[in-house]
């Protein structure tokens, strides 16, 4: 693993990238929705409806998961994660020039990223640090001074897996109008980033 503050590469892993997008062109993008609507949530959900985030919804092509997939499940057996069900892999697609202010992921611990588009590499994840904050008590930085606290910008690996930690604030800028951003992630829900780091270190996050 290459591991950075709040980010780790798992480099233990080659994720099958070209198949991903080939997959994704070839039955996938016909089944993207709005993220709302994929996640079947009522008008009452605050950012039910937000523009430009859509993911990817199995029930178009009459499955149930995208682990029913195989290529799909082919990943999702590859990682040793606690309590890990399908409905915590989904694939998400950004619309052109959607912006991902800066937040915190209050409801997943962690998540595993794996970039399929733009081939070129995706808009970085930008990180951000204000000192003596306490971040449960705090859940908009929308309004964040991005030049003061910003912390450190990663590129993501378009070879291998990226595992980031939810509970740092986080964003990433404007897209470019010709970038639409598509990427596989797998939430990790009843484990900490630093359990999974120590998983990495032993050599038992991996499954062969």
């Amino acid at each position: 693993m290459i591991q950075g503050k709040y980010h780790t590469v798992i480099d233990e892993y080659a994720y099958p990238r070209q198949a991903l997008e080939d997959l994704y062109y070839s039955e996938l993008e016909k089944c993207v929705v709005q993220y709302g609507q994929k996640m079947r949530w009522g008008p009452e959900k605050r950012q039910a409806w937000t523009p430009g985030i859509n993911a990817v919804d199995p029930t178009v092509a009459g499955k149930e998961y995208l682990t029913d997939w195989p290529l799909l499940k082919e990943i999702w057996d590859k990682f040793d994660i606690l309590d890990f069900h399908p409905n915590d892999m989904d694939m998400l697609v950004y619309d052109q020039e959607y912006e991902f202010p800066p937040h915190v992921d209050f409801k997943q611990n962690a998540v595993i990223m794996l970039p399929i588009l733009p081939v070129d590499g995706a808009m970085p994840i930008t990180y951000y640090h204000i000192p003596g904050i306490e971040l449960e008590k705090y859940t908009k930085f929308r309004d964040l001074d991005k030049d003061k606290y910003r912390e450190y910008v990663y590129e993501y690996s378009m070879e291998y897996p990226t595992l980031s930690n939810g509970w740092v604030i986080h964003g990433v800028d404007k897209l470019p109008p010709e970038q639409t951003r598509v990427f596989l992630r797998i939430k990790i829900l009843k484990e900490k980033y630093t359990d999974v780091v120590t998983k990495l270190e032993k050599g038992a996050f991996i499954n062969d």
